[in-house]
């Protein structure tokens, strides 16, 4: 199976031709995302529901960080959908 992480950014670089300080932002994000995995037993984002993206979003809140990334996830239909 290919990399899913990969294979959205590849989707937002071509197909909505994102600048390398979003596709930057992005891969920030979703490692961010897997290591919030990781602490629940998996690092799969594929494996990933709504409640899930919902408890990283909490957890970004709760360390302060939830303005922009959680507004680009919202904005792109989620981490789950987009990759």
């Amino acid at each position: 199976m290919k990399d899913p992480q990969a294979a959205f950014l590849r989707h937002l670089a071509v197909e909505r031709n994102a600048s390398a300080h979003t596709l930057r932002s992005y891969a920030n994000d979703l490692t961010d995302f897997q290591r919030f995995l990781a602490t629940r037993g998996s690092a799969d984002v594929t494996t990933a529901d709504a409640k899930t993206v919902r408890a990283w979003l909490a957890s970004l809140h709760a360390r302060g960080l939830a303005g922009e990334g959680a507004t680009r996830i919202a904005d792109n239909d989620g981490v789950v959908a987009g990759v």
